[in-house]
This record gives structure tokens, sequence and C-alpha cells, in this order.
């Protein structure tokens, strides 16, 4: 005897993402009634991602958030930093307290699900460690008319440059290195002090 072959209807339920199929008629329904049953088909939608992460800038020690805002169902996250997946980032949002200049990059996050997956636009993080200065300048006396060199050492974020002062009053700009040389007269006999700065 063949096989008995049934016709089967798909009825999208209002307001699911999942499809009722049932069958609707069978020639094996006069013997043995109607032995219809339901399936639902679940319709994932693939991510989207349509807020992407922003660049972060903070001081040494503070703290730093990105985010994410996808579409999509049963989504899953990944946040990276340059291509290294970073432990325990599994949310839409990325926060990194106490940002240190380790934490300086690249970071992007990976949106998935069981149907497809998205990488976000890169965002860096920029962390600014504050000016220390390291060697000030040294006082000198020298014969009148001679050069003298005033150096000083500063660690902090880059760039870095460098304002002398003579008497209150601006000499100039040096950039990268803070020296100063000067041909020494009578009324240079005060202080050059520096301010270095971002």
């Amino acid at each position: 005897m063949p096989a008995a072959r049934a016709r089967v209807q798909a009825r999208r339920i209002a307001q699911s993402p999942s499809l009722t199929i049932k069958p609707v008629s069978s020639a094996a329904d006069t013997n043995t009634g109607n032995n219809s049953q339901t399936t639902n088909v679940n319709a994932l939608d693939v991510p989207e991602i349509v807020t992407q992460p922003g660049n972060q800038a903070v001081t040494n020690g503070g703290t730093a958030q990105f985010s994410v805002t996808a579409t999509g169902t049963q989504l899953t996250y990944q946040w990276r930093l340059a291509s290294t997946n970073l432990s325990g980032a599994t949310n839409a949002t990325l926060t990194i307290s106490g940002a240190q200049p380790k934490d300086v990059g690249t970071y992007t996050v990976e949106v998935r699900n069981s149907v497809g997956a998205v990488l976000s636009a890169p965002a860096t993080l920029t962390v600014y460690v504050p000016l220390i200065i390291t060697a000030q300048p040294v006082s000198q006396t020298v014969v009148r008319g001679a050069n003298v060199t005033l150096s000083v050492s500063v660690t902090g974020s880059s760039p870095i440059t460098y304002q002398w002062e003579f008497n209150g009053v601006d000499l100039r700009i040096l950039r990268p290195a803070g020296h100063f040389r000067h041909a020494v007269a009578s009324i240079d006999a005060d202080r050059y002090p520096i301010s270095p700065c971002f």
C-alpha cells in the first residue's frame, strides 16, 4: 500500500518569528483519525550593528567605557584588544577601570548568534599620563659672554612641548628636547623657569 501523502500548510503567526506547520488532510485520516501536529520553526535575525563603539580618552587611572548597539536575535558579544579576545568581556558594554598605558590600543567587538556574526568598527583608547619633571634645570655660574645650556627631563604622554621663560617672559618653544642655550650677559642673572605641557 503506497505511503499516505499529506498536504501541509504553513501559517505565519502574527508578531512572532516562528512558523506553525500543520497537516490539513491525509489519506490516512479516514482510517486512523487526524494525526496533525504543530512544529515551530524559529526564524533568527542576522546580527546588525546600529551604533558603533566610539574612541575613548582618559587620564591615567581613569575609567573608559565602550558600548555597541546591535539588532538581532539571541545575541552574544566578545570584545577584543587588537586581535586578542578579552576574558569576561562578553556584554554590549565594555568598562575599563583604572586604565593604564598597557590598555592603550584598538578595540573591536564581535556580535554573534547561531546564524551569523558581525565585527564592529575599531575604536581606540588613549590614556594620558600626567607630566612629571624627573630632572630639574641646574643653576650655573659662567663667564660673561659664554654660552650656558639648561636642561630638563620630563616623563608623560607625548607629544610634549617646552616653554622656557626669562623674568616671566616666554623665550621660545623647543620640541621635543627640553634644552635652552643662551649667551650670558650681565642682565641674565635670573631664573629660567620651564613649563612643560602636552
